[in-house]
């Protein structure tokens, strides 16, 4: 938020814990670099159990490995 007060609107407060718009915030940069045409998959990877590793629903379910993840971008 030091970068810029627009920044302020990627942050959501709800039951006392703070949310980060995280792809929200990547697609505002990338527009903010004339970046537009932007492809994105909007899948949650913690209701996904068979699909995807969590570290989030690993902790929740007191799991001591919560597996691995990669995420790809590219350019072009």
């Amino acid at each position: 938020m030091k970068q810029s007060k627009k920044n302020k609107t990627f942050f959501k407060k709800k039951n006392n814990v703070i949310y980060f718009n995280l792809p929200g915030y990547v697609k505002y940069q990338l527009n903010l670099n004339k970046i537009v045409n932007i492809e994105t998959i909007n899948i949650d990877t913690f209701d996904k159990k068979n699909n995807f590793f969590s570290a989030r629903r690993s902790l929740i379910s007191n799991h001591d490995d919560y597996g691995r993840n990669i995420s790809i971008i590219m350019i072009n």
